[in-house]
């Protein structure tokens, strides 16, 4: 059997998609955003958690439009992420906006702005990062950092 390695990044992904299961019944029925979906693996977990509606959101898409290739195209859509405002439809809301890297938003908050815009009367967000809690972990962020934002 041929040794297989993980793709370069692939532990903090698999360790998002390990928080992502918690969200199911966040997810089922509901309209949710992914704010940096990267290849789709997420989307594809959303969309067997029976989300409604799923929109992605990244800088690079083909990632995602490989593995979404023969996802149902009424329920999962994909946009371009380029600058602080998010390519949403006019008045389209999420109630659910799960967000796989915190970082930026602690760097540029406007984008959080545009978080909150996106939010439905009620939504939730999920933020996935690596503890900074942990002196072990130097690329982390504190439990502090999110409280401020």
């Amino acid at each position: 059997m041929p040794i297989r390695y993980l793709p370069l990044g692939a532990e903090a992904e698999l360790g998002r998609l390990a928080a992502y299961q918690y969200l199911g019944e966040l997810v089922a029925g509901r309209r949710v955003l992914e704010v940096g979906c990267g290849r789709g693996l997420a989307l594809q977990l959303f969309l067997a958690q029976r989300a409604a509606r799923l929109v992605g959101l990244d800088s690079d898409l083909r990632p995602a439009q490989a593995t979404l290739s023969g996802a149902p195209a009424d329920r999962i859509f994909l946009r371009p992420l380029r600058g602080p405002r998010f390519p949403l439809l006019a008045g389209e809301t999420f109630d659910l906006v799960a967000i796989s890297e915190v970082r930026p938003l602690l760097a540029q908050p406007a984008l959080f702005d545009e978080v909150l815009r996106a939010l439905a009367p009620g939504g939730q967000v999920a933020v996935w990062a690596p503890s900074g809690d942990h002196p072990e972990l130097a690329s982390g962020v504190s439990y502090g950092a999110l409280l401020d934002l």
